[in-house]
């Protein structure tokens, strides 16, 4: 625990789990005993996936085609909470908590297919329909007070315990009805062309937009198959071209209905006044009879999400596939984005609901290249990546403005919707002389972190915030190296992104200084009168400035590079496998996330173990040998 005061050991002196006493210390859990202590909570999952198919061919070419898959997973955990005391903390009853849910999702498709070919014309049709339907239930049970509290044999059972008990469940489900039809068309390997159209229909859409139509065109053409093109060191050149549009139904079952739960105690979460429990017969006492309150408005209207898109591309070729690559710029428009955005408070309890909301455009490009070639028994094959994309937000409705980062003055339109919205800053005060000539800022003083007053009204307030980037990437590279002689191989997979913002929340505790609690190692170059040259404010148990506001301090430079996999391997030549009568014979030896290269300098520093993983902790550095063997 990164918040834990290290000085606190494991174990006291007779070798019991130790725990904070006395002051000094903060309600930290010893996360060993914590470990300790839910060592035997059990996860367990049945799974049946599989599919079952018949095909028919009724005349020459046609083909029909029906299949039934089924997905189906049963799930059961056990949850154990020890009765415990360490120092001042502890649990004074051991609890069970039991899950039991089920998932079936079966998909039922037909089509039908005609292919025809006509000299140097290839002809394919395609119709269909499909229909999908997905349910899960679950049941929970939790119940207190188990005479044994570490006999997990024992404690594993709900009616092996005395004390209180609850029960709930939930149910949930959805379907999709999808018909579609396409047809492709290919003359002499030299022009293609294809098109698609689907109606799709989902249950999770109101009942007055519930289907979407969705269409698609793609051409190609294959110039190095034209008999003008006469180049010999291209061996392939193709342009593409196609528009298209598709939908997104991800919302979850219950999007679009009005929902209303009911909440008999007067407690919900830390809030008071949510129970629906009424006395009304006003006898003070008894079980009284509950109501429902409302969590969800229904939107009937509510439809599907989609997407237009054109892209342009060239797939080349050169030296006989020595030199391979492609390019593809993409335009694309999203349009009545499904969310569900925060409401003002004069709404009411349960007004907030899912809505169609803004409008997105998005540029970009894809350019990959590649070299392979041998130098006599030493091969090698180079492929990089670049990609770029960009979006701006160019329509919002007025409900769904507060969902997204912004002021009164500056909206989000014009922007990407992935921006970061905050403070600038301009260093640490270095004396009371420049705290004084600085803008009405509650909480300034010498060592603080000065913000600055951007529409210049002489006060720090949110009319000063401004965009401060966004967490989309400039640009994604990958490169991929693969590495031959004889029977050794090597392989090298480097992945990273520039150009990228987030939120660093690593930073509080890096820095971090609070009473009872482990301090940051950043915190040892503060600043104070004898480090000015520290970009770390000064240290202080009160935070009266409030420097964890958002701000160019805690938005910080996300980008990285890694080599994510590097692989050595050695095969066995082929007549030595013979001669051992194996088919195969093959050692390797396989390193993961090796090398992280990250900005580790400056105010805009990466704090955290790896930008990668944002928040979390970091992927794990493995080393792998492994052999395969095969007969």
């Amino acid at each position: 625990s990164r918040g834990m005061q290290p000085i606190l050991p494991v174990y006291t002196e007779d070798g019991e789990w130790s725990g904070p006493v006395g002051a000094g210390f903060s309600d930290r859990n010893n996360p060993l005993h914590m470990l300790y202590i839910h060592r035997n909570n059990k996860n367990t999952a049945k799974l049946v996936f599989g599919n079952i198919y018949a095909e028919v061919t009724p005349i020459k070419n046609l083909l029909f085609r029906s299949s039934i898959g089924l997905d189906y997973t049963d799930q059961h955990d056990w949850w154990v909470e020890e009765k415990y005391q360490t120092g001042f903390l502890g649990r004074g009853q051991n609890s069970l908590r039991e899950t039991m849910g089920n998932r079936m999702n079966w998909t039922w498709s037909n089509t039908l297919a005609y292919s025809l070919d006509i000299n140097t014309h290839a002809f394919n049709f395609l119709v269909g329909m499909e229909s999908i339907k997905e349910n899960y239930h679950s049941m929970i049970a939790y119940k207190e007070n188990f005479a044994l509290n570490d006999d997990y044999d024992y404690i594993l059972n709900l009616s092996a315990g005395t004390g209180l008990q609850t029960a709930g469940g939930t149910g949930t489900g959805h379907k999709l009805l999808s018909y579609f039809g396409k047809a492709s068309y290919v003359f002499s390997d030299r022009y293609l062309a294809s098109a698609t159209l689907r109606y799709d229909g989902s249950s999770r859409f109101g009942s007055e937009n519930q289907f979407g139509i969705f269409p698609a065109i793609t051409v190609g053409w294959r110039i190095n198959n034209e008999d003008f093109f006469n180049v010999a060191i291209v061996s392939n050149l193709k342009l593409r071209a196609g528009w298209g549009r598709v939908g997104n139904q991800d919302i979850g079952d219950v999007a679009r209905f009005g929902l209303y739960r009911p909440d008999y105690g007067a407690m919900q979460g830390t809030w008071l006044g949510q129970g629906t429990a009424y006395d009304l017969l006003g006898i003070n006492t008894g079980t009284l009879p509950s109501g429902y309150r409302k969590v969800q408005s229904a939107n009937d209207a509510l439809k599907w999400e989609s997407t237009s898109e054109y892209n342009f591309g060239i797939d080349f070729g050169f030296l006989a596939e020595k030199i391979t690559g492609s390019f593809d710029y993409f335009t694309r428009t999203t349009e009545d984005i499904l969310i569900n955005p925060p409401i003002p408070g004069a709404v009411g309890e349960g007004g907030n609901k899912w809505q169609n909301g803004a409008t997105v455009k998005t540029i970009g490009f894809e350019f990959v290249l590649g070299y392979r070639d041998r130098i006599g028994d030493f091969t090698y094959d180079i492929m990089g990546s670049v990609q770029h994309f960009s979006d701006e937000i160019t329509y919002l409705p007025a409900a769904v403005v507060r969902a997204y980062p912004g002021n009164v003055e500056k909206t989000i339109i014009g922007h990407s919707q992935r921006s970061l919205f905050g403070y600038q800053t301009d260093g640490l005060f270095q004396n009371q002389a420049e705290v004084d000539a600085h803008a009405a800022q509650p909480g300034k003083g010498v060592g603080r972190i000065r913000y600055l007053d951007l529409n210049s009204d002489g006060k720090i307030d949110p009319l000063d915030q401004d965009w401060l980037g966004t967490s989309l990437p400039k640009a994604e590279i990958g490169l991929n190296l693969d590495l031959g002689y004889r029977s050794w191989s090597l392989s090298v997979f480097m992945q990273g992104v520039a150009g990228r913002k987030n939120y660093d929340g690593w930073s509080g505790f890096s820095t971090r200084v609070a009473n009872g609690m482990n301090f940051g190692k950043a915190s040892l170059d503060a600043w104070t009168p004898n480090n000015t040259g520290s970009d770390l404010p000064a240290l202080s148990l009160v935070n009266a400035n409030d420097e964890g506001r958002s701000s160019d301090m805690v938005i910080t430079n996300n980008s990285y590079f890694k080599v994510r996999t590097i692989q050595l391997s050695y095969k066995l030549p082929e007549q030595l496998t013979q001669s051992l009568r194996l088919q195969g014979f093959r050692l390797f030896i396989l390193g993961e996330n090796l090398v992280l290269l990250k900005d580790n300098k400056g105010k805009d520093r990466y704090w955290g173990p790896d930008p990668d993983t944002g928040f979390g902790y970091p992927l794990p550095i493995a080393v792998t040998l492994g052999l395969n063997v095969s007969f």
